[in-house]
Parts: structure tokens; sequence; C-alpha cells
């Protein structure tokens, strides 16, 4: 969470829809102050790493980290995550939940210079255990792009390159073999950063960031079709998406909101 001033803070909240209230998250135990971390409910606790600790605004006044921790809303309590074999310390990664493990991939880091990257790593929170993902046929160095998981791959789409360039390429990772495939680029939709994307049971559904269309993904035929553009938001509004089951929702910064049923 990040003030307007550009600040990173470690507080955080609690929302319960029965009751309608908010409460704040403890900060015993808490991750230091950081923006543009990874984070993802596990089913029973929250796992937040990585990101910056400086300002929203600068890549050199902060440090980057591979730190991490894991909360339980039943205890309002957090547990640190081991660094041992843990990713090098980025921001503007991606990550994504297994069911048994958390997955991430890209993002940057700064040493000298900016470093996009092009590795990732996984995490098991029982027993604790870092490993790191292949980089054989990984997708390119990129941050800003977008990451869903199908039930047995993740996929990597989109995002920023080498000198500010916006990507349309992507890649498939089976964590089970640990290993990369290609994503076919034909029909994909126009390069972009800062899209949104949900995976709906058989196609990721990519929408909004700096692009004016969208697509959907079939991984099992690796080929694209486009999307209907027939009453869309804003497409630099796109902030998020979910699957409900029947309908993609794209909920923008401007309050837009727009509903895709495949």
């Amino acid at each position: 969470m990040s003030p307007f001033n550009g600040a990173s803070t470690q507080v955080g909240l609690r929302y319960m829809p029965s009751s309608n209230t908010w409460a704040t998250t403890t900060l015993v135990l808490a991750p230091s102050a950081r923006h543009h971390h990874v984070g993802v409910w596990s089913g029973s606790e929250m796992i937040v790493w990585g990101g910056y600790s400086g300002s929203l605004t600068s890549s050199t006044d902060g440090t980057y980290l591979n730190t991490g921790a894991r909360y339980v809303p039943a205890t309002n309590s957090w547990t640190a995550m081991t660094t041992s074999g843990a990713p090098a310390a980025r921001r503007q990664a991606t990550g994504v939940w297994t069911g048994s493990e958390l997955l991430v991939w890209g993002g940057w880091s700064f040493s000298g210079t900016t470093q996009l990257l092009a590795t990732g790593g996984r995490y098991r929170p029982s027993p604790e255990l870092w490993t790191p993902t292949s980089m054989v046929g990984a997708p390119t160095a990129r941050r800003r792009h977008v990451a869903v998981w199908t039930g047995s791959q993740l996929l990597i789409w989109g995002g920023e390159g080498p000198v500010g360039t916006s990507l349309a390429s992507g890649g498939r990772y089976n964590p089970s073999t640990d290993t990369w495939t290609s994503m076919s680029t034909v029909g994909a939709p126009m390069p972009r950063v800062d899209a949104v994307a949900a995976w709906t049971g058989s196609e990721m559904v990519v929408w909004g960031g700096f692009g004016s269309d969208g697509g959907a993904y079939n991984p099992d035929t690796d080929t694209w079709r486009a999307i209907s553009l027939a009453g869309t938001p804003a497409p630099l509004s796109a902030e998020s998406a979910v699957w409900t089951g029947r309908e993609v929702i794209f909920w923008g910064k401007e309050n837009d909101v727009g509903v895709y049923v495949p």
C-alpha cells in the first residue's frame, strides 16, 4: 500500500463482507515497507514477496527486495519467509499461486543500471523451500507484464522490454517439468504494458494497458483470437480483471467497468 506522497508503507487492511467493516493488519513481524511487490492468496494465507522500499517515482532512492512474509487473517499474524535460495531482489515481477507453490517471474532490479530480469523462483511454504525456474526457453526479460495460472501452467505475456519497448510475446511454464514453451504471436493483441488478464478455465483473456484491443489465448491450441471491442471500457483505465465463472469483469482507474462474456 503506497500513499499519494510516493512513500512506501507496511500498513495493510482486511475487509470483512459479513459485517461490512475494515480492520488493520498487525505490524508485528510484518514485512518492511515496500511497493511493486508480489502478493498471492494460498487459500489460508497471503504471501507477500519482493518489491522496492523507495519512492514510486525513483529507481535509486531505496532498496530492491527479495524478502517476504506470510499473513494469516484468522490469527492476524505474520511469519517471515526464508531468503535462502530466493530469486534476486526485484520489483514489478508477477506472481501466481499454483495450489502448492508461489511462482515468481520477471521484473527489474538496479545495480548501477536498470536490469530487466528473465529469471524466477518457486516458493513452497511447507516444507519451506525456494527453487529457481529454468531459464531455458524462457521469455525475454520484462516487467509490467501479465501472468495467469491455468491449473497446470504459468502463462506470461506482454510487458515492457529493453529500452522501454512494449512486447506482444510470451511463454508458458510447466512447473511439473520445469520447462518453458514458446507462445504464438500470430493474432496476438498489439504490444503493451500494464494490461490485465484473467483465466476463464480454457483461455487467458487480456485487455487494457497501453493498447486499444484485447485478445483471448488458448494454450491447448497455442492460438489467439480477437475479442469484441463493442462496449469496452477505456483501454488505458483497466486496473483489474476477475473471472466470475461466466464472464470477465474489468474494473478501471476512473471507475469504468466492462463485462466480457466469452
